[in-house]
């Protein structure tokens, strides 16, 4: 995760005032003690980020070969180049095995293009909440959240207890909420569909995870947990999982809503049906979201996100 340079303003400014010195570093950035960023500036300017998920791309394919999927990598030069893109979010499946050297070549093609990348994992990443050793050296911490231009980010990690959000993780969240009064927009971002529910019968089956890999059905505590912390809330919240589209035969993405609420997934791995999703926010504050298609046949081939909205 891409931090302010604490380390260095702070051995500049060590003989200031310490109420001043606070002052100062808090203009660019602060962290409290569960690393939770704090952006002190409200600033309504036009931005955009993208979020791109199960980046390795095709299970099979993978095997042999390490990075990005090929063809989001080609697409990095583009997206470097658009100045209203300010950061993108990976969520998860960043590499198809928890190795040190495919992690080596992510990093290395990100470095190329100098993207700011925020990233969570996925189960290929860190297995079953059981080998974070890469991901920390690589990337740091595996939950976080921070405030950008008067909207929250809350970045999950569902590995670490079977697809369920548990303390200090929805701790983070509750503070995060205890105060949104320089709040517009809240965008929630994991790996696992942790909507996705297994029954056949349900509209919510059909967002198709690639993989159920280390879920316990009766440990799932989105609906019960998560989700009634936001309902309440004034402003759009919009979840975004990355745990898509690596298999033809699945959906590569699928969008909900319900009231404020907004479940969106997003994925790659199958050429045809491979996307990212490029999201808006407006001078007004207002979500626009763009399914960026990655094969042969043009960005806009897989149509709007209305498109792919479940609805009965």
């Amino acid at each position: 995760m891409k931090k302010p340079d604490f380390i260095r303003k702070t051995l500049v400014l060590q003989y200031f005032h310490p109420l001043l010195l606070l002052a100062m570093l808090c203009l660019s950035g602060c962290y409290d003690n569960d690393g939770v960023f704090s952006d002190q500036l409200i600033d309504h300017k036009p931005y955009k980020f993208f979020v791109a998920g199960h980046t390795y791309g095709h299970p099979v394919e993978a095997v042999d070969s390490v990075g990005l999927f090929p063809q989001f990598y080609r697409k990095l030069p583009a997206i470097a180049a658009d100045k209203s893109i300010e950061f993108g979010v990976f969520t998860g499946d960043l590499v198809k095995y928890n190795e040190g050297f495919r992690y080596d070549s992510v990093v290395n093609q990100l470095a190329r293009y100098n993207l700011e990348v925020y990233k969570v994992p996925g189960n290929h990443d860190t297995g079953v909440g059981r080998f974070y050793g890469n991901w920390h050296r690589y990337f740091g911490t595996s939950w976080y959240s921070f405030r950008r231009h008067s909207d929250l980010y809350l970045f999950l990690d569902p590995n670490l207890n079977y697809w369920q959000i548990t303390d200090p993780q929805l701790e983070m969240i509750r503070t995060e909420l205890q105060d949104l009064a320089q709040v517009n927009n809240i965008f929630v971002f994991h790996h696992q569909i942790l909507w996705w529910d297994s029954s056949p019968d349900s509209l919510l089956h059909y967002t198709n995870p690639n993989s159920p890999e280390g879920r316990l059905d009766s440990l799932v505590n989105f609906w019960t947990d998560v989700i009634p912390m936001f309902r309440p809330l004034k402003q759009q919240v919009y979840f975004f999982a990355g745990d898509a589209g690596a298999w033809c035969w699945l959906r590569s993405m699928t969008y909900y809503q319900e009231e404020n609420i907004h479940l969106l997934t997003s994925g790659m791995g199958c050429v045809k049906t491979a996307n990212y999703l490029e999201v808006s926010v407006d001078e007004s504050k207002k979500v626009s979201i763009r399914i960026v298609a990655l094969g042969e046949d043009g960005e806009g081939a897989l149509g709007t996100i209305w498109d792919h909205r479940l609805s009965r």
